[in-house]
Order: structure tokens, then C-alpha cells, then sequence
């Protein structure tokens, strides 16, 4: 059961699993409006452009712009379960589907489809779709300009971690570490729902707060995107950034 309040804080949109999504008002006693049925997602997002969901429609998954008393807007197809981030303008998507096929990015399309496991930029504007990574992510935050983008991946062949930022088109790697075991099994698995109320980015966008083992030394270190080590400020399994 995951949700998310409108950018006014009058409504509360409400995701029960693939089962009901609703609005209501945030006033006692208000009663729901479902508005879809749910696809395979994570959970709502409400950015200043409107809701972001997916819904089951015909049988097909898609990413909608919507929400009660205005028309919804497909964006793209979902071929499998996915998980989405959005900065507050909701410009632009984050998003990923993870599944067991391969798949087939089809942007020429009037509603484009999603790549299987690759993270890709989805501009709401035009339906663009952009593949940010070759292959799957295990989580993804934009700052606080909703600019850049910090990815994490894998560095397979030291069986690490690597924080990566993608800005202006590029993807520059910037740190491995392996992560805390409590920040990996109870924050990375539900990372698209942590990202509506806690950050790990400073307020500027210069920095970033991580928990993990670089080296033979585990606690909280800070990573500057401009490159460089990344900083030991304390001992720690889990950190995030306050907002200001």
C-alpha cells in the first residue's frame, strides 16, 4: 500500500498492489476515486505536471500522465514490471522494466515501448525515449534541478557496486563500494518508493550521501559529481540528505 500527496497537498493518490489505484481528498471521511486499474508498478508519482502511473488497459501495460477530471495521456508501453522516478516538474521519467525477454525499443511508434532491462529517460513532452545504461540498474535518483540523474549499477568484474551520473546525454562513472547489507535488503528493493520523501543529494546537487564498504573501511561517505575520492564522515549502515 504505497502513495503519494498532489503537489498542493490536497489529494492523496493510493496504490494497493496491482489491485486499486484511487485519489481521494485529504479531508476526514472522504471517500475514493478509483481511477485505474493498476499495471505491475511501484508506486504513483505526483509531479507538478500531473499523476504518474501505469494502468491494464486491453490487456497491455502503460505509463500514463492523468488524473481525476482530466483526459489521460498514454506515454509508453510497459512491457513488464516496472519501477519509475520523476523529478517535482515531471518532465522527464527515469524508468525501468525488468523481465525475463528481451526487448525492443520501438520510439518510432505512436506510443513507444520501453527496453527491457536497461534504464531509459522518457521525455513527457515529446515520448522521446533515451537508454541511459546496456544494462539494468538497481536504482536511480534525480537531484534537486531534476538535471542529473545518479545511477547505480554493477561492476561485475570486481562484484561491486558503481555510482554513476548521467548528465547532458553522458554517463560518467564515478565511485565503486560494496553497500551495508541493512541499506541493501530493506531500502534498495523499494528505492522508487523512498525517493517521494528522502534524498541521499545535497540540496545544490553537488554532492551525494552513501552507506558502504569501500576499501576496509564501512560507514558513510559523501561523493562530490565533479569526481574525485569519495569522503569518510562517519560510521553508519543507512543516510540520507536532509531537503535544505
Amino acid at each position: 500500500f504505497y502513495f503519494d500527496w498532489s503537489p498542493t497537498g490536497d489529494r492523496l493518490a493510493t496504490l494497493i498492489g496491482e489491485q486499486r489505484l484511487d485519489v481521494r481528498e485529504a479531508t476526514a471521511g472522504a471517500a475514493a476515486e478509483e481511477i485505474a486499474t493498476p499495471g505491475s508498478f511501484l508506486n504513483p508519482i505526483w509531479t507538478d505536471a500531473g499523476l504518474l502511473y501505469v494502468r491494464s488497459q486491453g490487456g497491455a501495460a502503460q505509463v500514463v500522465l492523468g488524473e481525476p477530471g482530466a483526459a489521460a495521456r498514454i506515454l509508453a508501453n510497459a512491457p513488464a514490471p516496472l519501477v519509475m522516478t520523476a523529478p517535482q516538474s515531471g518532465d522527464r521519467i527515469a524508468v525501468q522494466a525488468t523481465g525475463n525477454v528481451d526487448g525492443v525499443e520501438a520510439s518510432f511508434q505512436a506510443i513507444p515501448t520501453l527496453p527491457l532491462n536497461r534504464l531509459a529517460i522518457l521525455d513527457v513532452a515529446t515520448g522521446e525515449i533515451t537508454q541511459v545504461t546496456n544494462t539494468p540498474a538497481a536504482a536511480y535518483f534525480w537531484d534537486p534541478t531534476g538535471e542529473k540523474l545518479l545511477v547505480l549499477g554493477q561492476n561485475v568484474e570486481e562484484r561491486q557496486l558503481r555510482w554513476s551520473l548521467w548528465a547532458d546525454g553522458e554517463l560518467t562513472d564515478l565511485t565503486d563500494f560494496l553497500p551495508s547489507r541493512v541499506w541493501a535488503d530493506t531500502y534498495l528493493p523499494f528505492f522508487g518508493q523512498y525517493a517521494l520523501s528522502t534524498t541521499m543529494w545535497s540540496p545544490d546537487g553537488s554532492s551525494f550521501v552513501f552507506p558502504g564498504l569501500i576499501g576496509e573501511r564501512g560507514g558513510i561517505y559523501v561523493q562530490d559529481v565533479g569526481g574525485g575520492d569519495p569522503v569518510f564522515v562517519s560510521e553508519g549502515n543507512w543516510a540520507v540528505w536532509s531537503p535544505r
